[in-house]
């Protein structure tokens, strides 16, 4: 977001192409967060448990549900300038070294983004799920897999809000031979 204050002293908000005032929620860490109107007070509610926030100077917010499990088919809403509301639905997905692909399901027709090492040297793709709710990306040469990889997977609903899950790959190849035993 950039904000700005003109000569009447209105605030101006452009929102940068790809985001939006919507809610991101992280279910896995019973979190949401988001951006809005720098320092306004918010209450944000997961199924039948509020939590007031307050955006911060960059109008950055997050809400932590710590007594609440934010689970497939809570629905989070929070008034920012207008109801914002999303119902979380569960994803699945794999990554699998030998293809070099990420493949999962989440829901039917969503706009899905895979990011590949969210807390180091991101690399996102982009696709939209299918009818059936599946989708598969194909990493390319962009990145490679190697089997302790972690990943996260967002899907969009309609009006921009977002679910995010994060999955980690963890393969371990044994030698030939190897049966378990001493």
């Amino acid at each position: 977001y950039v904000y700005s204050i003109n000569a009447d002293g209105h605030m101006v908000m452009n929102v940068a192409a790809g985001s939006g005032s919507g809610l991101v929620v992280y279910p896995q860490y019973d979190d949401v967060m988001g951006y809005h109107v720098p320092d306004a007070a918010l209450a944000v509610k997961a199924g039948t448990v509020t939590q007031n926030t307050t955006a911060a100077g960059d109008g950055f917010f997050e809400a932590w549900f710590q007594d609440f499990d934010i689970v497939d088919g809570t629905k989070v809403t929070c008034n920012m300038g207008g109801a914002r509301e999303v119902i979380v639905r569960d994803v699945t997905a794999t990554c699998d070294p030998g293809t070099n692909r990420v493949e999962g399901t989440c829901p039917a027709s969503a706009p899905v983004r895979v990011t590949m090492d969210p807390y180091g040297s991101p690399v996102i793709y982009e696709t939209t799920s299918n009818s059936s709710g599946t989708f598969s990306v194909e990493l390319g040469d962009d990145y490679t897999a190697t089997g302790t990889d972690v990943y996260n997977v967002t899907w969009y609903d309609s009006d921009g809000d977002a679910v995010v899950y994060e999955f980690q790959t963890f393969s371990w190849y044994l030698a030939e031979g190897y049966t378990g035993g001493d």
